[in-house]
């Protein structure tokens, strides 16, 4: 009999076998290649860290790096000089020689700026893309100045002084419209009393002459030359319709005008008509009524809004009476015969 630790000696002693046979089946390529891996990670983590620190800093990096660099070749240039005057005992100091000089130098200076900043300003016209400081350079040229209020206050006033003469060629235009009317009123009432003068006239002359008749015949007929052609004669002169010389025609044909328009550009009430017309009589409505409202299409306003009117046709055809997809072909919907009919022609095929 084996007692309870016993057994786990026995199988501790057997897992130790085992841990130390798979430690050594592990190759110490594998393991080198494993620790350069972590060590490789560890060290481009510290190197990345140290970077965005950098990043981070990138202004004071860089002014850093300028003070630096001006500092070291201004170390330079002294050193130039000071070799290039070594063997020249006679010759001034460089600061007397700078200040000797200096029209020269700022003479120099400013025609190197100015040639700097035609080439930046010709980069800005034609490049795409542009760096930040030559954006800055040119930004105060996108500032408001007298100028540009100048010519906004001028533009101002020229779309005031458009607006006033368009207000007073619609006064015009009205008071055309209501010289036209007096106009015809005036041409027809002169019409109106010369009919009335030759009417009296014809009038008096045939009153006469039944007077002197019945006078002569002694007791004739005195309904023998009745006034039969001055009934045929008179009549009203007047002019009745739309196009009548009168306030309440002037009215209504603005109101078909407006009726007219609005049922161009809204094309859903003529869409809803369609339907609600029995279909015999839908091809005759549409030929006297519809395509007569939009000219046949004659231009191209009129066709855009003729066509914007099959569609919302089609689309409550659809919406009202279609319930599946094959409707349309086995159902012959009305606004595709429509469209058809209205293709046969040569402005349709168009």
């Amino acid at each position: 009999m084996l007692t309870h630790s016993e057994v786990q000696a026995a199988v501790d002693a057997a897992n130790e076998a085992e841990v130390r046979t798979g430690i050594q089946k592990v190759s110490e390529a594998a393991v080198t290649f494993f620790q350069a891996r972590a060590r490789g990670f560890l060290v481009r983590q510290r190197l990345f860290a140290m970077l965005q620190h950098y990043y981070d800093r990138e202004g004071q990096v860089i002014r850093a790096q300028a003070a630096a660099r001006g500092w070291l070749v201004r170390k330079r240039w002294r050193r130039v000089i000071q070799e290039a005057f070594r063997n020249r005992p006679r010759l001034p100091p460089i600061s007397s020689y700078s200040k000797r000089h200096a029209k020269a130098a700022v003479a120099i200076q400013r025609g190197w700026r100015q040639y700097k900043n035609k080439l930046d300003f010709e980069a800005l016209m034609r490049d795409k893309e542009m760096n930040l400081p030559v954006v800055r350079k040119y930004l105060h040229l996108l500032d408001l100045r007298s100028e540009d209020f100048e010519q906004e206050l001028l533009l101002q006033n020229l779309k005031a002084d458009i607006t006033k003469s368009i207000r007073l060629n619609g006064q015009l235009e009205k008071d055309v419209d209501m010289m036209d009317i007096k106009i015809g009123l005036l041409v027809r009432n002169r019409i109106s009393v010369q009919d009335v003068v030759a009417h009296s006239r014809t009038v008096t002359y045939k009153t006469t002459l039944r007077r002197k008749e019945t006078f002569y015949m002694n007791g004739g007929d005195k309904n023998k030359f009745g006034g039969s052609r001055s009934d045929l004669e008179a009549g009203d002169t007047g002019t009745i319709g739309l196009k009548a010389l009168r306030k309440e025609s002037r009215q209504k044909l603005d109101a078909y005008q407006h009726l007219f328009y609005a049922l161009q550009t809204e094309p859903e009430y003529l869409a809803r008509l369609m339907f609600a017309m029995p279909q015999v009589k839908t091809t005759k409505f549409l030929e006297s009524v519809i395509l007569t409202l939009y000219n046949f299409g004659g231009n191209q306003r009129e066709e855009y809004l003729l066509l914007k009117l099959f569609r919302t046709a089609l689309e409550e055809e659809v919406r009202s009476k279609v319930d599946r997809l094959g409707d349309i072909v086995t159902g012959q919907p009305m606004v595709i015969k429509i469209i058809v009919s209205f293709n046969r022609n040569g402005k349709g095929q168009k």
